[in-house]
């Protein structure tokens, strides 16, 4: 199994909330979606069954979680194939992954969104996405 967290207070590091209740509303909901976005577009998907099988799991006020129960999902993340192939390679630490996923899923994850390290090209687009949608809901950005 993967599982990766992501609480309220994460989310404010690199989110400026708005004045109104609806913002923040939209914030907390939108950043975990295109978080998921992101673990949906790493993940290998030759047979779709690893892929099919991450879901959202809300955690209560403020914190939010993103699994994956397949048997082999450890395998993919920490890079536990047995040899490189036509579908591995040689990653990170020595582990040999999926070609698909040469640095698994948590890392690629943690190194984009993790607290106080919010690459500047995650956080434009974070941004984009944000002013869009909430242009699109009826709010103003300042």
């Amino acid at each position: 199994m993967i599982r990766v967290d992501v609480d309220e207070r994460w989310i404010k590091e690199f989110i400026h909330y708005g004045k109104g209740q609806g913002k923040r509303i939209f914030y907390s909901r939108a950043v975990p979606e295109l978080i998921f976005d992101e673990i949906l577009r790493i993940s290998p998907f030759e047979t779709g069954h690893f892929y099919s099988k991450w879901k959202i799991v809300n955690q209560g006020e403020g914190s939010i979680a993103f699994e994956n129960q397949t048997e082999y999902a450890g395998v993919i993340d920490r890079g536990g194939y047995r040899g490189v192939g036509s579908r591995t390679v040689k990653g990170r630490g020595g582990g040999i992954f999926s070609r698909q996923a040469p640095e698994g899923i948590t890392y690629p994850i943690i190194k984009e969104f993790g607290e106080g390290t919010v690459s500047k090209k995650m956080e434009k687009r974070i941004k984009l996405m944000l002013e869009r949608g909430l242009r699109k809901w009826g709010f103003t950005t300042s």
